[in-house]
């Protein structure tokens, strides 16, 4: 199939999809869709006269690995873009704070040619974001038995990913770039309060919030990392990895919608099905 077939099979394919979108949400999911697979394209594009003088290979491989990350949210306005309240765009801004969470789980990845890898999973995600801490000593006339306290939003989720490596440089230390997306369902949604009383020490709070908003979200991702092997199954992996929600978890007073992000170094080892 010639270069010129397989943009128009594409172009198709996104004229489709756009006449069948109408809310807000389905445009979004088309945008990253369309995007992922432009990607793809111009990956095989890209490798693919290297990988027809190539035998084929097949190879399977599990993984465990663990990311601290830094979260935080993303707010924004349905309606315009901007923000018609810039006090209230404010006021958050100021008040709230990126927090620093962890992503974990296992990886499953199929090497289809020596470049490119399909990967999917399970993964579980602690993200959010909290408010910085209140002195309470002088920013109330009320007599509390504390001298400061902050508040964290925290979301647990179950991650299961689907995303395609390019593999950019295959030995002696592999180099590649990775994009695609995560069905992510809400499995908690937490208030945590860290109160600093007068005597010293710390005490902290759990709540269970009333509404966790979204229980399904779709987030993009994109990556790029390194993977060395060592004995004769096993490679190490580094991956930094950024994550943003494509539909919002809730709604700030009916207008503004939240999203949350992370960008983590995911770090793992995987052992190799030759």
């Amino acid at each position: 199939m010639t270069v010129d077939a397989r943009l128009t099979i594409l172009y198709n394919f996104y004229i489709y999809i756009t006449l069948q979108c109408k809310n807000q949400a389905c445009q979004i999911v088309k945008t990253f869709l369309f995007l992922f697979l432009v990607f793809v394209l111009q990956a095989h594009l890209a490798f693919a006269g290297e990988d027809k003088k190539e035998e084929k290979t097949e190879r399977f491989a599990v993984g465990a690995f663990f990311s601290p990350a830094y979260d935080y949210r993303y707010i924004h306005h349905p309606t315009t873009g901007t923000f018609d309240d810039q006090s209230f765009l404010n006021e958050l801004n100021e008040y709230e704070r990126g927090k620093f969470g962890y992503t974990t789980g296992l990886t499953f990845s199929w090497l289809i040619s020596r470049r490119f890898t399909l990967e999917t999973g399970a993964w579980f995600s602690n993200k959010g974001y909290s408010m910085r801490f209140i002195d309470f000593v002088n920013s109330t006339s009320e007599v509390l038995p504390y001298e400061k306290g902050n508040l964290r939003y925290i979301y647990g989720y179950i991650d299961l990913p689907l995303k395609l490596n390019v593999n950019i440089i295959t030995r002696p230390v592999k180099v590649f770039v990775s994009a695609g997306m995560t069905a992510d369902f809400c499995i908690y949604a937490k208030y945590r309060f860290l109160l600093v009383p007068k005597g010293g020490g710390k005490e902290n709070y759990y709540v269970n919030m009333d509404d966790k908003g979204r229980t399904f979200n779709l987030s993009a991702l994109g990556s790029a990392g390194i993977e060395y092997a060592f004995l004769k199954h096993f490679c190490f992996r580094f991956e930094p990895m950024f994550m943003m929600n494509v539909l919002p978890i809730n709604l700030y007073d009916g207008e503004f919608k939240v999203y949350l992000w992370s960008l983590g170094g995911n770090a793992g080892i995987f052992y190799l099905f030759r």
